[in-house]
Parts: structure tokens; sequence; C-alpha cells
């Protein structure tokens, strides 16, 4: 099985040590090749929370991509 990175390539961390593009924390970022696929998963849904809460990642990411 396999689960690829949700790195779009806008990366830069924020003031919350999150990924402006992904929203991975740098720990994450840095672990991501090593986890075993449930682990992945686990953080996919944690950025999936995080972009819940988070609606200025997404302007920022609408802006930048124009």
């Amino acid at each position: 099985m396999h689960c690829d990175s949700p790195c779009n390539g806008i990366c830069q961390l924020d003031h919350a040590d999150h990924c402006l593009g992904c929203l991975r924390t740098r720990g994450e970022i840095a672990a991501w090749s090593e986890m075993a696929v449930p682990e992945k998963y686990f953080v996919l849904t944690a950025v999936r929370e995080r972009r819940e809460l988070s609606p200025t990642i997404i302007r920022y990411e609408l802006t930048t991509a124009a």
C-alpha cells in the first residue's frame, strides 16, 4: 500500500510550526519518508482537521496560486 505526500511545493512554516502549503508540522515532514502507511493516514487526518480550523491557509493558497 502507498500513501502520497500532501506536499504541494509551498514550503514555508508559520508561527505554529505548520507548513503553509500542506499543514504538516516540521516533525511530520521530516519523518514522512520513514512512517508506515497507517501513521501517514493519521497525519493526513490531522492535516484535514487543521485545514478546517485554518481558513487563512486556504486564502493563502488561493492568492498565491493565481
